[in-house]
């Protein structure tokens, strides 16, 4: 959309400027700008677009790596959970342990 602009812009000068009364070097003149201004266009497009595929392809792998983390924090939270369903089974271990410990000195107490 831009280019074009530029490009009608640049014809339009053109036509304008050019009249019968000119002699062939100005319009050979006339012509080697306009070539010069058109190479300068298609050097600002090639920019432009080297740089919307560039920061397309940082998108592309800031995606990548915000999926990898997406990942990781998966896995953390389900070895959080084994953690925890492990810790939670040796807390009822430790109970009944204790509370066989208790009814061991309960009864020997009895026993005396």
């Amino acid at each position: 959309m831009q280019t074009e602009a530029l490009t009608s812009q640049v014809t339009t000068q053109t036509a304008k400027t050019i009249n019968p009364h000119q002699t062939a070097q100005q319009v050979e003149q006339q012509a080697q700008q306009t070539i010069q201004k058109s190479q300068q266009l298609n050097q600002q497009v090639q920019q432009q677009s080297l740089q919307v595929t560039q920061q397309a392809t940082q998108a592309l792998e800031t995606a990548v790596q915000a999926d990898q983390l997406a990942q990781q924090a998966h896995q953390l939270a389900a070895t959080s959970a084994q953690q925890l369903q492990q810790a939670e089974q040796e807390l009822q271990q430790a109970q009944t342990t204790l509370q066989q410990e208790q009814s061991t000195a309960t009864t020997i107490q009895n026993l005396q």
